[in-house]
């Protein structure tokens, strides 16, 4: 069965040059969300195996977004992948339990990279 992915960000340009990234290189099934809202919905229903997640959305943020998924399930895989590249910001979202914080806009070997480091920590569970 393939890994299912959430890519969670308000910029559709974004979430479709994730997506081709994540297909070109692998088999998985890609839910997307416009904003940190749609995010938790989308992972309460499909409950994917990793999430790739924008900071600055309307109607929820990353950040809220990154809270609520932890609580329920603190050990799923998130990417965060974000124009906000502040120290403060990176160690927020460490703090908050994200696997790692891409700058946007990601290359596709960063890309790669978070997607082998997210597959690590799943088989790693």
């Amino acid at each position: 069965m393939p890994r299912k992915v959430l890519i969670v960000d308000d910029s559709f340009i974004m979430r479709r040059k994730l997506k081709s990234c994540v297909l070109k290189e692998r088999n998985y099934t890609v839910f997307e969300a416009g904003n940190g809202q749609e995010g938790l919905q989308v992972f309460q229903s499909e409950q994917p195996d990793f999430i790739f997640m924008d900071l600055n959305m309307p109607v929820m943020d990353g950040i809220e977004c990154i809270k609520a998924i932890l609580s329920d399930s603190p050990d799923v895989p998130i990417i965060v992948c974000t124009a906000d590249i502040q120290k403060e910001t990176t160690r927020l979202v460490s703090e908050l339990g994200a696997l790692l914080s891409l700058r946007k806009p990601p290359t596709r070997e960063d890309v790669l990279k978070a997607i082998e480091k997210a597959e690590e920590k799943l088989d790693g569970r």
